[in-house]
């Protein structure tokens, strides 16, 4: 087996004897993600001259442990998009990346990623259309006189709900769909 040469940069930089198997890990690391490495040895070894570390500061165990990352976890791996970071560090940028911010439309408060407004928002305009989330339930009588006429569709387009809830206030009167159908299980 035919032993390979190491350059003074590698020899500087290499003080554990495995800088080039962590680049090389990182590198099928990187594309088992599907991402694609434009980053070739030599720069990997600037990017740590750059961060003022030695193979023996890279690594994953604990947070003073060094990692190449690349800026804001987006991108490929090239040497314009990388750098080396603490452990630490990267798993706050990540977090940060992944847990996008909501706000409300109105005032710009925080709330779920579910709800266009605030609470107190919501409830102002509420207030002046004079609208809320909760339908208005027909009568009973109302409904034996549209289911009728009507289909389950028909009638829950009326309401603004769904076939099924119709469904669901027929079973509540115990009215009996005309075409079949009433019951929900």
């Amino acid at each position: 087996m035919k032993k390979r040469i190491k350059s003074e940069l590698e020899l500087k930089l290499d003080d554990d004897g495995k800088l080039r198997r962590k680049y090389i890990n990182k590198c099928h690391n990187a594309i088992k993600e599907g991402l694609c490495v434009e980053l070739t040895f030599e720069e990997f070894m600037q990017l740590m001259i750059i961060a003022n570390i030695v193979s023996s500061d890279l690594g994953f165990s604990g947070g003073k442990n060094y990692v190449l990352a690349r800026i804001s976890d987006k991108g490929n791996y090239t040497f314009s998009n990388c750098r080396f970071i603490t452990q630490l560090e990267n798993v706050h940028e990540r977090s940060n990346v992944y847990l996008k911010q909501y706000s409300c439309i109105e005032c710009g408060c925080k709330i779920s990623k579910y709800s266009k407004r605030c609470t107190s928002c919501e409830q102002i305009r509420r207030s002046i259309c004079g609208t809320s989330s909760r339908k208005m339930m027909a009568s009973e009588y109302e409904l034996r006189n549209l289911i009728q006429t009507k289909t389950l569709t028909e009638i829950g387009n009326l309401y603004g709900i769904s076939e099924t809830a119709v469904r669901k206030w027929l079973s509540k009167y115990n009215i009996k769909n005309p075409r079949g159908f009433n019951h929900i299980k």
